[in-house]
């Protein structure tokens, strides 16, 4: 699985105008402690566990590109 910063393409032609939505979650390389270590019966009890991460937002796309409001220009 590749690491850094996640980028996401548009296919030319298949994705429509409009405002989108992304959710992005993934766990990170950072290891967080557990506070109630629960024994699931498997081998060891983990203490630790990956830190997650959450991002969400909004994009606009415009003529097939993802844009900013600010690029917008009225012809």
């Amino acid at each position: 699985m590749a690491a850094g910063t996640p980028v996401y393409e548009l296919e030319r032609g298949v994705v429509l105008d409009g405002n989108y939505h992304y959710e992005l979650r993934a766990a990170t390389d950072e290891q967080i402690e557990i506070a109630n270590p629960i024994d699931n019966g498997r081998e060891e009890i983990a203490s630790s566990k990956a830190k997650p991460f959450y991002k969400d937002g909004t994009f606009v796309v415009s003529r097939g590109v993802i844009i900013t409001p600010e690029e917008i220009n009225e012809d």
